[in-house]
């Protein structure tokens, strides 16, 4: 059970690490920074930060699209094909416009699943100490962010939920089912202050190993059925209920 939890943090902490350093090395460019600080610039500037913009994308095979919010301006600058960067107002993604607009709401490079133009995306909000200083727009591909953060995934056997236990990915309709009927206690846990990483039985003989994704606020939960996990264990413990059950049957017809 360790080891399965260990990789899990260990899978999560890699991949908030590798979006990290992308969003610091974009927002601190000189070109980006401009485009995202600057209240007023040449058209060359402008240009300069745009390219910058392309080329992060590029070299990023994990990004479908940079998205820069500079407050001052009110303007959004965008690395996307066939799309204007323009006043906010008019920004053809107005859900990504509400997300920085509500950034002291939104929680800095936490990951927020949502529906864009051409499928899904997870969008990642980053910003310097001061967010009036703009705002950096990174839009991760699903697919690869997925199968990266469920490389775990032995068998499609696991859920993720978001704080508020509503269902990111699963291996199953069954098993969201099953994770949804979990989430109360998750949740008076978190109210408690006692979340840790265990394992919650839903039958007698299967369950869910929990651990809670600090970077992301998520429940990552792995259904685990007892006798795949120690089958030696299990039948030791059918065994026992076996015999208990056969000492109480002597126990009553002896009375």
């Amino acid at each position: 059970n360790s080891e399965c939890v260990d990789h899990v943090a260990l899978v999560s902490s890699t991949l908030f690490d590798t979006i990290e350093s992308s969003a610091r090395l974009m927002c601190y460019s000189t070109s980006i920074e401009t485009l995202r600080a600057s209240p007023a610039m040449s058209a060359q500037e402008s240009l300069e930060g745009q390219q910058a913009l392309d080329s992060s994308v590029q070299s990023c095979p994990y990004l479908k699209s940079v998205m820069v919010y500079n407050p001052t301006t009110d303007y959004v600058y965008t690395s996307e094909d066939g799309f204007p960067s323009t006043k906010a107002a008019d920004f053809h993604d107005q859900s990504a416009v509400a997300l920085v607009e509500g950034w002291e709401q939104q929680e800095w490079l936490v990951p927020v699943k949502r529906q864009v133009f051409d499928g899904f995306c997870y969008t990642f909000l980053y910003y310097s100490d001061d967010p009036a200083d703009g705002v950096l727009i990174l839009n991760v591909d699903t697919d690869w962010y997925e199968q990266r953060l469920l490389g775990v995934y032995a068998g499609g056997s696991c859920v993720l939920l978001n704080k508020h236990g509503h269902v990111i990915v699963s291996g199953s309709p069954l098993l969201s089912n099953e994770a949804i009927a979990l989430w109360p206690t998750l949740a008076k846990a978190h109210a408690d202050g006692t979340t840790k990483d265990a394992f919650y039985f839903t039958s007698g003989s299967a369950g869910f190993l929990y651990h809670h994704m600090k970077n992301s606020s998520w429940s990552y939960l792995r259904y685990i059925k007892l006798d795949d996990l120690s089958p030696s264990l299990y039948r030791m413990r059918r065994l026992a209920y076996v015999l208990l059950t056969l000492i109480c049957c002597v126990f009553l017809l002896g009375v």
